[in-house]
């Protein structure tokens, strides 16, 4: 056993080392205004998210329109922020951290797992400039999305195509494009919803929350929608769920122009709880598996704010959970290291199975 350790995972004497950087979406590094119409400005600019044209409408007459945007995620931005600034930057410091050190236990020792944001610092940019410098030319790039999309996805590997320049011909890139069937994704938040205590001896209606991403993308066969409706169907089938028993819906994200998003909208389907008099509910997030504005402000807040003002005079006994994301727990270093380790074939030897 000690020899087989020993190989797991080796790379040749002498290499530079495997560079990883995990994408994540990103957060405003404050809650100050200027800090937040920087922040939405980076987003807005983001071709994958709108058009030029829409921009130079934009910026001659809808001034007004960005500043309620601004306004509004500086509101709840605030109410989230600690003295030390927000939860979400931290913890991606500490899922960095834990994804390193679970790639060396699985016997990697020679890798650079560094953290970066599409719409915030550090930049993916930043990583890969350092990437570079330390002489890396293997290079694994990972969105943190388990589900892909033209407007989240294919914006990160824009940016990779573009800063590969940075490095020597020759260097290799891998890019993992989601993950949204892999079974250590599935079982991780099926998981995380059995192991729930606020659920114990409850049978609530399950909502799978996702991102919306433009109905457009869609149009242009964008396959987001089929990917969130496998990943929800095969977490239901994990956990035993009846068909009736969870719905999926669609988190409206603050963007550009008027474009019609994917649909049910989640606080469409809120109400339609109301009218049919279903009384507990409990929201996951499957897309996501880092919480942010969009899940402990849109869905912990706003969203169990609406739904208990249904019911909070009616004197009926109601109940809204929602079911934190993976965030910097060891479930999430072991997928995220164990979806990087199978990506590195031929950059590292595995021990030869044995012969039977």
């Amino acid at each position: 056993m000690a020899d087989v350790k020993k190989v797991l995972g080796r790379q040749p004497d002498g290499e530079p080392p495997i560079g990883v950087v995990l994408v994540n979406f990103g957060m405003p590094e404050r809650g100050s205004r200027k800090t937040v119409a920087e922040y939405l400005k980076t987003f807005l600019n983001d071709r994958r998210v709108s058009r030029r044209l829409e921009m130079i409408l934009y910026r001659i007459l809808k001034r007004e329109q960005f500043n309620t945007i601004v306004d509004g995620i500086a509101k709840r931005c605030d109410e989230l922020e600690t003295e030390h600034g927000f939860d979400y930057h931290e913890t991606g410091a500490r899922q960095k951290r834990m994804v390193a050190e679970e790639l060396r236990r699985r016997g990697v020792e020679n890798v650079s797992v560094t953290m970066a944001y599409r719409y915030a610092t550090p930049t993916i940019r930043r990583a890969l400039t350092h990437l570079a410098k330390i002489g890396c030319r293997q290079v694994i790039v990972m969105p943190l999305y388990p589900q892909t999309s033209y407007a989240f996805t294919s914006s990160v590997a824009d940016v990779m195509r573009r800063e590969k320049i940075r490095f020597p011909r020759g260097a290799e890139f891998r890019f993992i494009e989601g993950f949204h069937k892999n079974g250590a994704y599935i079982d991780a938040i099926a998981n995380s919803i059995r192991n729930n205590p606020e659920l114990e001896g409850r049978s609530p209606k399950f909502v799978f929350a996702f991102r919306a991403i433009p109905l457009r993308d869609v149009r242009k066969g964008d396959v987001y929608e089929i990917q969130t409706s496998a990943s929800a169907l095969a977490i239901a089938r994990k956990l035993g769920l009846d068909r009736k028993d969870w719905t999926i819906a669609y988190i409206p994200y603050e963007h550009l122009g008027k474009h019609t998003l994917l649909a049910p909208d989640i606080y469409e389907t809120v109400d339609r709880f109301h009218i049919a008099k279903i009384h507990d509910i409990a929201v996951v997030c499957p897309g996501k598996l880092t919480d942010s504005l969009e899940t402990l402000y849109d869905i912990d807040t706003t969203m169990r704010e609406q739904f208990e003002s249904f019911y909070e005079n009616s004197g009926d006994d109601y109940i809204f959970t929602y079911i934190p994301t993976l965030n910097d727990s060891p479930a999430f270093a072991r997928l995220v290291a164990g979806i990087l380790y199978k990506n590195m074939t031929g950059w590292i030897e595995r021990p030869t199975p044995p012969t039977v």
